[in-house]
């Protein structure tokens, strides 16, 4: 047999074991009946699609180190999950029958008890978010932290970095935490650095690096969440994916005032929030 054929004979069985190898890890792995189904289905029916696209996205890898980083400060977090549940003052003393179902459903999916003693507002637009944001961070007295898929240095997010500035000025320990994707030009940009000499302490989640992407790590493994917290007792927080914060643009896309686009919060959405519990002390430091 002539070279090229041996060639194709060694490509034949290759990929025919890697389908084989990637369909018998799907059986492994005891998904859903349906997920594994479809899996299955890609992997034989459709060799080239299936087998990369399983490779890309068929596994949720979130690198070594990050997950021996959650495994270090796993303990701590389950030791406060404890703690919070045993000061029972902090526990709401009666519930209704829905509440309670909801209360468990909650606790199910993000493993932290119903609090009671908090004061939640809903925010209905933008323009309440930006402001409340500012009036927490003008009033915090030990610590700020802010945590966001997109931060874009324009708009009203410029009057929140200066309301950290002034924080920091006074000597408010103030932190930001943003992804590496949806904020990459305020990463690259003048501003970011501004920050940093004012005092403010930045730093980047999830960072994608091409050459680790994706065969180590999911690079669509994202920081989503939208948050502001202010001496561990003050809270604000968006419930919806929504573009660069603060540059409020018209249809035509150019840089306008107060007029929320496609993607942000319209008027009259209730999917913001600012919880207050005077109680709960600063744990953020």
């Amino acid at each position: 047999m002539e070279l090229a054929g041996w060639l194709t004979t060694l490509l034949v069985i290759g990929e025919a074991a890697l389908r084989a190898g990637l369909a018998v890890r799907v059986l492994l792995r005891r998904l859903p009946t349906a997920v594994t189904t479809s899996w299955l289905a890609l992997i034989l029916f459709l060799p080239v699609v299936g087998v990369g696209a399983y490779l890309l996205v068929g596994e949720s890898r979130i690198g070594r180190r990050r997950l021996e980083r959650e495994r270090r400060v796993q303990p701590a977090f389950t030791e406060y999950l404890q703690r919070l549940r045993a000061e029972t003052k902090h526990l709401p003393g009666t519930l209704s029958r829905i509440d309670k179902r909801f209360a468990r459903e909650a606790e199910a999916v993000g493993g932290l008890p119903a609090l009671a003693g908090n004061d939640v507002r809903f925010l209905t637009d933008s323009g309440e978010f930006f402001d409340a944001t500012i009036r927490m961070i003008d009033a915090a007295e030990r610590s700020v932290m802010l945590q966001f898929f997109v931060w874009y240095s324009a708009g009203r997010v410029r009057e929140v970095e200066d309301a950290l500035v002034r924080a920091a000025g006074r000597g408010v320990a103030c932190r930001v935490l943003v992804d590496a994707v949806g904020s990459r030009p305020f990463i690259r940009g003048d501003r970011w650095g501004e920050l940093r000499r004012a005092g403010v302490k930045l730093a980047v989640a999830l960072p994608a690096k091409l050459l680790s992407t994706p065969w180590i790590r999911r690079v669509d493994h994202r920081n989503h969440r939208k948050l502001v917290v202010a001496d561990a007792s003050c809270a604000a927080g968006r419930q919806r994916k929504h573009g660069r914060p603060g540059v409020l643009q018209s249809r035509r896309g150019r840089r306008g005032v107060d007029r929320p686009h496609g993607r942000d919060l319209r008027p009259g959405d209730r999917d913001a929030h600012v919880a207050r519990d005077p109680r709960l002390g600063d744990r953020g430091g």
